[in-house]
C-alpha cells in the first residue's frame, strides 16, 4: 500500500446496530491517512456487544476471471448435461473396446492363416525340390543312354551239316538266335 496517497474512506450506514461498523470505519480511515483522527473518542471506550455475521447477510462478489456460480436451475441443467456427456463418453469407450477386441480377434485369425500359408509354401518348395531332383536324375539317365552306342544284334548263320537234302529244297531260315 502506498502511504503517500490517501486511501479512500469507507462509507457505512450509521445506526444503533452499526457501532462496530463505525469503529471499523474509523480504524480504516486512520490507517489510510495519518492525519485523520477519530471525531468520537467516547464511543471507542464503551463496551461493544459483538455480533457475528450469519449466512446470507453479506453479499459475495467474486473478483477475477472466474465466472460467478450459476443459479441452482442452471447448475441442474449443467449437471444433467455433464451426465449426458459422461454417458456418451462411456458408450463411446465401450464401442471402442468392442472394436479393439474384434480387431485383435481378426489379427489373430489372419496371423494363423499366414502361418498355415507359410507351412504350405514350405511343403510346396520341398515338393518342387524333389521333383527337380527326380527330373535331373531322369535327364542324366537319358543322357547316359544317348551317349552309349546302340546295340545291334549279330546274326550268326549256322549251317546244318547233316541234312543235305533239305538244302536242295530251298533256302532254309537262318537261326540267328543260336551262337556258335
Amino acid at each position: 500500500m502506498n502511504h503517500k496517497q490517501p486511501m479512500a474512506t469507507l462509507q457505512l450506514s450509521t445506526s444503533a446496530e452499526d457501532s462496530e461498523g463505525e469503529r471499523l470505519l474509523l480504524s480504516l480511515n486512520r490507517l489510510g491517512t495519518p492525519k485523520a483522527r477519530s471525531t468520537r473518542p467516547h464511543q471507542l471506550t464503551q463496551p461493544v456487544r459483538r455480533r457475528f455475521v450469519r449466512d446470507g447477510e453479506v453479499p459475495i462478489e467474486y473478483a477475477g476471471r472466474h465466472e460467478p456460480p450459476a443459479p441452482a436451475s442452471d447448475s441442474d441443467e449443467a449437471l444433467a448435461s455433464l451426465r449426458a456427456e459422461l454417458a456418451a463418453e462411456q458408450a463411446a469407450r465401450e464401442e471402442a473396446e468392442q472394436a479393439l477386441s474384434a480387431a485383435k480377434t481378426s489379427n489373430r485369425s489372419l496371423q494363423t492363416r499366414v502361418g498355415h500359408m507359410e507351412l504350405e509354401l514350405e511343403e510346396m518348395r520341398r515338393r518342387a525340390q524333389r521333383a527337380a531332383a527326380e527330373a535331373a536324375e531322369a535327364a542324366d539317365a537319358v543322357r547316359r543312354l544317348e551317349a552309349r552306342p546302340p546295340r545291334i544284334a549279330k546274326a550268326v548263320i549256322v549251317a546244318d551239316e547233316g541234312d543235305e537234302e533239305d538244302e536242295a529244297d530251298g533256302p532254309q531260315p537262318v537261326k540267328w538266335w543260336l551262337k556258335k
